[in-house]
Order: C-alpha cells, then sequence, then structure tokens
C-alpha cells in the first residue's frame, strides 16, 4: 500500500504543471463569462459555462497517456515493469491523479457556474 501511494504521489508531481495551465484556462474562461452575464442574453453565459466539461475528459485522457509517454521517453518504463506490484496497480496509479483532477474541476466548474446564477436559475424554474 504504500509503495501505491507513493507511485500517486509521483504522478501528481509529474502532472502538476498541465494541471495548473488547464487550471488557469478554465478558470479565465468562467472569469470571462461570468463579466458578461450582465450584457448578454439570459442563459446564454450559463450555458456556455458547461463547454469544459465537455473538454474535462479529453484533458483527463490526455494526462494519463502523457504520464505513459513521460516514462517511455526517459526510459524509466523498465523499472514500473520491475516493480513488486501488479499491472493494475500501476495503471491505477497512473489514471488516478487525471481522474481525481477530472472529478474536482469538474464539481468547481459546475458550483461555481450554479453560484454565480442563481437568479437566472430562479427565473428559469419560477
Amino acid at each position: 500500500m504504500k509503495s501505491l501511494i507513493s507511485l500517486i504521489k509521483k504522478e501528481v508531481r509529474q502532472l502538476n504543471i498541465l494541471i495548473i495551465v488547464s487550471t488557469l484556462i478554465i478558470a479565465a474562461w468562467e472569469w470571462f463569462l461570468i463579466t458578461r452575464t450582465e450584457n448578454w442574453p439570459q442563459g446564454l453565459s450559463f450555458g456556455l459555462g458547461f463547454i469544459p466539461l465537455f473538454f474535462l475528459p479529453l484533458i483527463m485522457l490526455f494526462l494519463a497517456y502523457n504520464s505513459y509517454r513521460s516514462e517511455w521517453g526517459a526510459n524509466t518504463i523498465y523499472l514500473l515493469k520491475i516493480l513488486p506490484r501488479r499491472g493494475y496497480e500501476i495503471n491505477f496509479a497512473k489514471v488516478f491523479p487525471a481522474f481525481a483532477y477530472y472529478l474536482i474541476l469538474s464539481g468547481a466548474l459546475i458550483l461555481v457556474n450554479l453560484y454565480f446564477h442563481q437568479g437566472f436559475l430562479e427565473q428559469a424554474f419560477r
């Protein structure tokens, strides 16, 4: 269990830059939409706020793929093969950080949209 946690920590450290960049891009998009809610037709910025949810699974897959690609590029994939861990544990350690990032960012994105568009939602459900 301890080695699995250390593998997950290694993957999180490896994905830091990509996670930060994609989070900043999505935050800039949301900020842009929030500043335009007064000027655009009602509901447009609310609907456009969910666009990143369609791209987040692609980002998650890219992060997991990039993890394997960096292992092959640094010739450390052979070290992963000789670890006393099963293959599914290594795959779990590779995919878990990207999946956790996907869930956290999706939840934050939905909460931000719901919080800043409460007036529109009250009017739409009334």
